[in-house]
């Protein structure tokens, strides 16, 4: 069976504030110092100890046209990934008492039959297969600049 390995990307997504909930290690520290300290020390790692729930969603539910994806996706059944310092980079920014986060998740979806990547690519531009992804915190977004996704390579 053949996989294909894909990034989803959403840029600039403003959160919510008000939904944001820290692990009982962070108690009153304010959310937005905690986030400036990380986006000053980079520190990935500490990023994922920082929320109590951070995963990405998959529903197909949400695709443009599911039957035109149902004959080479396995789309049977939506998924849930832990993000975690290996599969996912996650920057946020905190600009004028606003936070944003900007997001890319790697993950593998099996493939009913070949293809090749331009065609996939094709397929997931043409089915807005982006709709199907979203990065969870337990927040909302209030607006983003936009989400994307990329095929980055085959495994047959």
């Amino acid at each position: 069976m053949a996989v294909v390995h894909l990034e989803y990307c959403i840029k600039r997504a403003h959160i919510n504030k008000s939904d944001i909930e820290f692990n009982q290690t962070l108690e009153g520290l304010n959310a937005l110092n905690a986030l400036n300290a990380l986006t000053h020390e980079n520190s990935q790692y500490d990023l994922f100890k920082l929320f109590s729930k951070l995963e990405f969603e998959w529903s197909w539910s949400n695709a443009d046209e599911l039957d035109n994806v149902s004959d080479i996706f396995e789309v049977d059944s939506d998924f849930v990934i832990a993000l975690n310092k290996d599969n996912s980079k996650i920057r946020f920014l905190t600009l004028d008492d606003k936070i944003y986060m900007t997001a890319q998740v790697f993950f593998s979806l099996n493939l009913l039959r070949e293809s090749n990547q331009e065609d996939l690519q094709d397929l997931i531009d043409e089915n807005s297969l982006y709709f199907c992804g979203y990065v969870n915190g337990d927040w909302t977004y209030l607006i983003d600049d936009g989400c994307s996704l990329h095929v980055l390579g085959l495994t047959v």
